[in-house]
Formats: structure tokens, sequence, C-alpha cells
């Protein structure tokens, strides 16, 4: 069935209402693009999980492939993306940055790992593999020290390194 974009900017809203993710918590924007359909959530609350705004926005997605090379067939897509409201997680950084510039300046031994803030049972660590290096990561370990679930951070940088420590003190994960 279709829906005009105002229409399904409204449903997506009732889905996210009735999963109890409050109205002011996000922004949505439905265009056109091209011949395909965009919607972008913005998600201004920290403490809500992208992992749970897109696992319900992506009940709206539609996305049509070429059988034989699976490129994406131009026109009839509708394509979704959640991600935080830049300003949110701006100033939430804000707090992190003297944490996260002392470790970009003084960062430990090379191949190891440092805990750099708690919550809970949760303990975020910075995995150091050398300056600049891409395999720099922030991770999530439980009190039984498995990682998988609570998502990995790149952390080549004190920006990117204070924005995972946002969303982790905001919701114990990264995801």
């Amino acid at each position: 069935m279709y829906l005009s974009n105002k229409e399904l900017s409204k449903a997506i809203q009732n889905d996210l209402k009735a999963a109890g993710v409050p109205r002011a918590a996000y922004s949505i924007r439905v265009k056109n693009a091209g011949y395909s359909t965009s919607i972008t959530i913005e998600v201004k609350d920290l403490s809500i999980r992208l992992e749970k705004v897109e696992k319900i926005a992506n009940k709206r997605e539609s996305i049509r492939y070429d059988e034989y090379c699976q490129e994406i067939l131009e026109g009839g897509n509708t394509f979704v993306n959640v991600r935080y409201d830049y300003d949110a997680l701006d100033a939430a950084r804000a707090s992190f940055m003297e944490k996260a510039k002392e470790l970009t300046n003084n960062p430990p031994a090379k191949y190891s790992g440092v805990t750099i803030a708690e919550k809970g049972k949760r303990r975020l660590v910075f995995m150091y593999d050398g300056p600049g290096h891409v395999q720099n990561s922030l991770v999530v370990f439980d009190d039984k020290g498995r990682s998988m679930d609570y998502g990995r951070y790149a952390a080549y940088n004190e920006y990117v390194i204070s924005e995972g420590m946002a969303i982790f003190s905001a919701t114990g994960r990264l995801n």
C-alpha cells in the first residue's frame, strides 16, 4: 500500500509512540529523493538506543535489488537513516573531551586496553593499537568479560572517543 510522505511520517511516529519513545525525543523527516523516499530520524535523547528506533523504522524500509548483480534499482525504494542529533551529541561530548584528549596525548601501552568509564556492571575499555591507528576502539565489557552484544566504536581521535563516552554514559552501551 502506498503512503504519502506525511502519512509515512505519522505511521512511524505512531509506531515509536507505541514502543514508548516520546515525541520530543526525536525529529523525523520524510522526503522524496529522486524517485525514491528518504526517511531520516534524529534522536535527541542519548538515553534512547538507536538500535531500538532503527528496529521500528526499518519496518518501513524497502530496497529493491537487481536479481543478477545485486545493485540497488533506481526508484520505488524507501531508505531509512537513524542517527543521534548532532547538537545533542556535541553537547554531551563536551564533558568528556578532557579525558579523551588525555587518552590521545598520553595513550596506554601499545596493544593494551584501559578502562575509562563504568556504568553498572559494564565498563568501557579503550583498546589501543597505536597513534591514529584505525584499530583503536572503545569496547563495552560486562562483569563476565563478554563484549559481543554491547557494541564497538572506532576511537581514532579525541572527538570520536568523547562521543563514544557520551553514548556509553547515557545507555551503558555503544549501539
